[in-house]
């Protein structure tokens, strides 16, 4: 019962991540490369938190920003 509840808090959370748009896109070729590169390292930092065991933490503020 506690593993399928983290799989399901850990699939929110990446669901979350993947699909959070980025806030600041800009139009140049060179802006949305450097853009989609700190939104992918972005993306990876979270991840490496919820993979540390920080994920709760991570879900709470996430659900709070909703």
């Amino acid at each position: 019962m506690v593993e399928d509840q983290v799989d399901c808090l850990s699939y929110v959370n990446l669901n979350g991540l993947v699909t959070k748009q980025n806030q600041n896109k800009q139009k140049s070729s060179k802006t949305d490369s450097n853009s989609r590169f700190n939104e992918s390292k972005r993306i990876l930092n979270e991840i490496a938190q919820l993979v540390s065991g920080d994920s709760e933490d991570v879900f709470h503020d996430r659900m709070e920003q909703l």
